[in-house]
């Protein structure tokens, strides 16, 4: 089937199996009869009619695809073997994904955030996949057996504390994975089941209490926490400056806002550089200089407040 490039979809189908289309590498659209009464169409990939899941993504898709909030399931295969995508848009309403769901997604993009509302990682649902860094939200309680298998890319992940299983052979021959960043205590960790086949992520560097630390010119003056996608500042007095942007302590992590609370003064320079899902920003009063290259690269940020009392903003500074 490998040669098939074209299908549509008869009004008189009603149910297609798992896997059906994984290796029609040519086919880069669905098409539906206008009586179909099962299924639905959105930029080629195929939902159920009430769109609440998504079926089938055609495996010669490439580039984008969005799927749309309010799917609620990622069907067993649905992008398996789609090799030529390089992004893919979960939102949070997604509580599910299937077995082997990304299986061979070569192409994705080499930083991935899970949805919020995922409780488990099923089998293989990540497998040979091309990320270098995945972030996984607090409610995953268990992540099943291969989810992360053959990823030779991975480098870090972020696992929360409210994991308690991590399934045979979920990260096997993750051979450059380095970091992983948990957001529970030492005792925590050691606390998880973790089953055979995993010995790339118990060799790997754990730094502990992974969602909080300072960022302050003093060190302690400033802290940052990162919860549900969004980092908050807090303290009083200046941010530290980064000579470059990997020395963020936030350089590894994925979020899409950033609040800085009233009685910060400054951004430091390189402080959220490349940190290209940045949508939001909101920036305090008391705020009073911006610095070099803070937002350089953050092109998914296409507006921000400049407060009154900014005296400083530093050369390099772009924000689309």
């Amino acid at each position: 089937m490998s040669g098939l490039k074209s299908i549509c979809i008869p009004k008189n189908i009603n149910a297609i199996g798992d896997s059906a289309f994984v290796e029609c590498s040519q086919l880069t659209a669905f098409e539906l009869a206008e009586q179909n009464s099962a299924f639905s169409v959105l930029d080629g990939v195929l939902y159920s009619k009430d769109q609440k899941t998504l079926i089938c993504c055609p495996a010669g898709k490439t580039g984008n695809v969005y799927i749309p909030e309010g799917v609620t399931g990622i069907a067993a295969a649905a992008f398996s073997a789609c090799e030529n995508l390089w992004a893919v848009n979960i939102p949070d309403s997604v509580t599910n994904i299937g077995n082997a769901a990304f299986d061979r997604c070569t192409g994705l993009p080499s930083n991935l955030t899970l949805p919020s509302g995922l409780t488990v990682l099923n089998l293989a649902v990540f497998q040979n996949c091309g990320i270098e860094s995945v972030e996984i939200f607090q409610n995953v309680q268990t992540i099943g057996k291969m989810a992360f298998n053959a990823c030779y890319n991975l480098r870090t992940v972020l696992i929360p504390a409210s994991v308690t299983e991590i399934q045979e052979y979920a990260f096997n021959s993750c051979d450059s994975l380095e970091t992983v960043y948990y957001t529970g205590t030492s005792e925590q960790w050691n606390a998880i089941t973790k089953a055979n086949g995993n010995d790339a992520l118990v060799s790997a560097n754990i730094i502990y209490n992974a969602n909080a630390g300072v960022c302050g010119i003093e060190d302690d003056n400033l802290t940052w926490e990162l919860s549900g996608g969004t980092l908050t500042i807090s303290g009083t007095g200046a941010m530290q400056n980064y000579s470059y942007a990997e020395s963020a302590p936030w350089s590894d992590r994925l979020f899409t806002s950033v609040v800085l609370n009233e009685g910060v003064t400054s951004v430091g320079n390189l402080a959220f550089c490349d940190k290209y899902k940045i949508q939001t920003v909101a920036l305090p009063d008391s705020l009073t200089s911006i610095g070099s290259s803070a937002f350089w690269g953050c092109s998914a940020l296409k507006s921000i407040r400049i407060p009154k009392n900014v005296t400083n903003v530093m050369l390099n500074l772009k924000l689309v």
